[in-house]
């Protein structure tokens, strides 16, 4: 068997230049995707700060799902919140590139944002390591949820508190 004929069983390469190419299809997709449908008239594309606007509402709605949980209102069901907390993922790895200098511009983000920058991008990863504990924490069971939904909240208000204007 010849090396050629290895790989093409083996399938695509799964390397580290693998996940780089996904990182750059969703960090160019995924804004995409957030914007509006297509209307039949002609629309300008969606500005940053909508499709921030948008991705912000994304992580809204994918909150809700274990928060319905922790509250009773919906059952515990591990599936749902990995779906969700998977958008969440996606929103915050997308998010810091769509903050420039003018990250406040016609937006409710205050000017904090981009005097503290380093600040203010860190909330990015540091709410993606609680979507991901959220998601491990749904697999232990009801309680281990809401000890992890509180952090991701908190995570959460502590950069609105910081960097959201009222």
């Amino acid at each position: 068997m010849t090396t050629t004929d290895r790989s093409a069983r083996r399938g695509p390469r799964r390397g580290p230049r693998g996940r780089r190419g996904l990182a750059a299809i969703l960090a160019f997709a995924l804004p995409a995707l957030a914007a509006a449908p297509p209307s039949v008239g002609a629309e300008e594309p969606a500005s940053q700060v909508e499709t921030r606007q948008r991705l912000m509402v994304s992580l809204i709605r994918a909150a809700k799902v274990p928060r319905a949980m922790v509250a009773g209102e919906r059952p515990h069901d591990p599936a749902a919140v990995r779906e969700a907390m998977a958008q969440v993922i996606e929103a915050t790895r997308v998010l810091p590139m769509l903050f420039g200098d003018d990250a406040g511009a016609a937006s409710a983000t205050r000017a904090s944002a981009a005097s503290h920058r380093d600040d203010f991008l860190a909330g990015f990863p540091a709410l993606e390591r609680e979507a991901v504990a959220m998601v491990f924490a749904a697999e232990k069971g009801p309680e281990a949820l809401a000890f992890a939904y509180d952090e991701f909240i908190h995570v959460c208000d502590s950069c609105h508190e910081s960097f959201r204007q009222d």
